[in-house]
């Protein structure tokens, strides 16, 4: 038995109110339920009353009643829910588009539905929704399994493509343009006799089916300029234009899946269908019909009481087109053409969609480095992100950061291999990291990332050779732009150079004493002066200051013994000056400038139980508010340790290397 289900003037057709089946009309074999005549917005279902499967009613008509000029946007119904009732979807949905008769001085169609090589036409629209999100957004009706309970059809439903547009010449009783045929009226049962002998006749390609052997082929059937559709139903006729819009209904011996879609240029279907333009309409009414063949393509064989064959159908909304009927968006092609679409019911989202719901991030991947250096941290300026770097056991530059989880750590094999520690720093506008280090022959390297990783440069090839490390870099970007790069030279003397738009030095600043291990370097937040500390000779913290010219050095005595390159850093507001190392046993020292010099104080015993012996040289940041205060280290066997102060109070330290 044939059946359709229409695409209405008024809004989204549906089964009974009731919940019943429709009476089989005694021609023609169409299943459809009696008329609705309730006035109802577009997309808004009325409480009771008899709806068309398969037919989407005219606006003017049916549920719609009049379209008033200042309509409010169509909205979707409450409580609104498709349910399955074990029957077939269209798994990868193959479009052949069909055009009804062959074009001549008087079979005309519109020049979009029969130019389907130009762009914008039916062809690249079917072509770009087919392949598309709007396809996936469906794939939430899947029957695999048992959806709600009810014994499915094992259909996934992806993405599919438009095969074919095909011209037919109808045989005489079902051609409109028959002599004798004056109103040019032809009904749905001649279509579906007339596309089964076209099947037969190889005039049509053969329906495809899937694995499963269910069908994939859609004949989208297109009429030309004056055609009118008939349907025959149980309470009486029906007509495009006066009462629907379009239609999909199912053959059958053999059965096939297909949608009318009526001349768009007269009548009730240029006023009735839509508020955009002729193609905008087509297309919304088009995408109506094929969203819900995907989802129950076997309505027109559904003749009992509600269930199988119909696979997804809310029994007084109607499919997933009717209860969005007339909410309209937009599918952007391949051809970068904005196809206009008509949007879909989604029970998960409870909404009328084109795309399936953003699925929520993964949970974070357990974050547990190994083989970590002596770690380098950065904030960005808008203190969102974390940035921490290392030299791994490879010898390759590795990063994590954070941003709420952790993420990472990522290795970047193809910056080369590190022979120290890296320097890292964000520029004050944020744009880029900066990462230095010293590489083969004791050059100084330089990568960069700016939405994209640059380098690395060898910027001591590019000054002849002058100015080798002896130890890892320091690097400090100011507020105007320029970075001011620190290093002990081979000479055990400070050296800097600087970039102002052009890398300047390096520069030996051999008065300044001499150097035990790496430099730590900062800057004031107004810019005023430039810090960098080191350990001397003596393992005592020394410091220089730059404030038009160099000062220093000064030996901190009373400051403790110190093992490592300590971390210095100012806080937002310019009023303290921090600085962490390494005390000869271990432990997390820190001393601070806030108009005197305080400490040291022995946060791994005083803070932290005695937890977190260094085995490296910290490193330490202070966030851009000045809340928190941030201390990475490389533990024993090369694990990743962090402990920060915030709230008044020490926290941690954690070890994300354990587990």
């Amino acid at each position: 038995m044939a059946g359709f289900r229409t695409l209405g003037i008024a809004a989204a057709a549906g089964l009974l109110a009731s919940g019943l089946s429709a009476a089989v009309a005694p021609s023609g074999g169409v299943h459809a339920a009696p008329p609705m005549k309730t006035s109802a917005a577009p997309g808004v279902s009325p409480t009771k009353g008899h709806l068309h499967r398969g037919v989407m009613p005219v606006f003017g008509t049916g549920r719609g009643a009049t379209k008033p000029a200042a309509a409010a946007a169509p909205v979707a119904p409450p409580r609104a829910h498709l349910s399955y009732y074990g029957g077939s979807v269209v798994s990868t949905i193959r479009v052949v588009q069909v055009l009804y008769g062959q074009p001549s001085t008087t079979v005309k169609y519109e020049s979009e539905v029969q130019d389907v090589a130009t762009s914008p036409s039916v062809g690249t629209f079917y072509g770009a929704i087919a392949s598309s999100s709007y396809v996936d957004s469906m794939s939430e009706y899947n029957t695999t399994g048992s959806p709600q309970g009810t014994s499915g059809t094992n259909q996934t439903i992806t993405r599919g493509g438009f095969d074919s547009q095909n011209i037919i010449a109808p045989s005489q009783p079902n051609n409109p343009f028959a002599p004798g045929n004056t109103t040019h009226t032809i009904d749905d049962t001649q279509i579906q006799a007339e596309l089964k002998v076209q099947i037969a006749a190889h005039t049509l390609p053969a329906p495809a089916r899937d694995g499963a052997g269910k069908l994939t082929t859609l004949y989208a059937t297109y009429f030309p300029i004056s055609v009118h559709i008939t349907l025959h139903v149980s309470s009486g006729t029906e007509k495009s234009g006066v009462d629907f819009c379009a239609y999909h209904g199912t053959t059958s011996a053999p059965e096939a899946y297909y949608s009318v879609l009526p001349d768009f240029t007269t009548g009730g279907m240029a006023t009735g269908c839509g508020g955009g333009t002729e193609f905008q309409n087509v297309m919304s009414v088009s995408s109506h019909e094929f969203a819900e063949v995907i989802t129950d393509p076997e309505v027109g064989l559904a003749t009992g009481a509600v269930g199988s064959p119909l696979a997804w159908y809310d029994v007084n909304n109607g499919e997933n087109g009717d209860i969005c009927n007339g909410i309209n968006a937009s599918v952007v092609g391949h051809d970068a053409v904005a196809y206009t679409v008509q949007k879909l019911w989604s029970n998960a989202q409870n909404a009328c969609v084109t795309a399936p719901a953003t699925p929520p991030p993964a949970p974070p991947a357990p974050f547990h480095p190994h083989g970590v250096g002596a770690p380098q941290v950065a904030v960005t300026p808008d203190g969102s992100t974390q940035l921490v770097f290392w030299s791994g056991s490879d010898g390759l530059l590795h990063e994590a950061w954070y941003t709420g989880n952790w993420n990472g750590p990522i290795t970047f094999p193809q910056l080369g291999h590190l022979t120290s520690a890296p320097s890292v720093a964000v520029t004050r506008d944020g744009s880029t990291q900066l990462v230095f280090w010293q590489g083969p022959n004791r050059h100084l390297l330089e990568a960069w990332y700016a939405g994209s990783w640059n380098g690395p440069v060898d910027l001591t090839a590019a000054w002849g050779g002058a100015g080798l490390l002896a130890s890892s870099p320091s690097v400090v970007p100011t507020a105007d732009g320029e970075q001011l790069v620190f290093w002990r030279g081979i000479d055990g003397h400070l050296w800097e150079a600087w970039y102002t738009g052009r890398w300047n030095g390096p520069a030996d600043f051999s008065t300044l004493g001499t150097l035990a291990s790496s430099p730590s370097a900062t800057i004031t937040p107004d810019g005023s002066q430039q810090l960098v500390f080191w350990p001397g000779v003596d393992n005592r913290l020394t410091e220089v200051w730059f404030s038009g010219s160099w000062h220093g050095p000064v030996e901190f005595a009373n400051l403790g013994l110190i093992s490592s390159t300590p971390s210095v850093v100012v806080t937002p507001d310019g009023s303290t000056q921090l600085v962490f190392y390494r005390s000869p046993w271990g432990d997390l020292l820190e001393s601070w400038y806030a108009g005197s010099w305080n400490g040291p104080l022995d946060l791994t015993s005083s803070s932290f139980g005695g937890k977190g012996t260094l085995t490296s040289s910290p490193s330490a940041t202070v966030t851009p508010d000045g809340s928190s205060q941030l201390v990475f280290w490389q533990g024993p066997r090369q694990t990743l340790w962090e402990s920060w102060y915030a709230g008044g109070a020490w926290h941690g330290p954690v070890d994300f290397s354990a587990g």
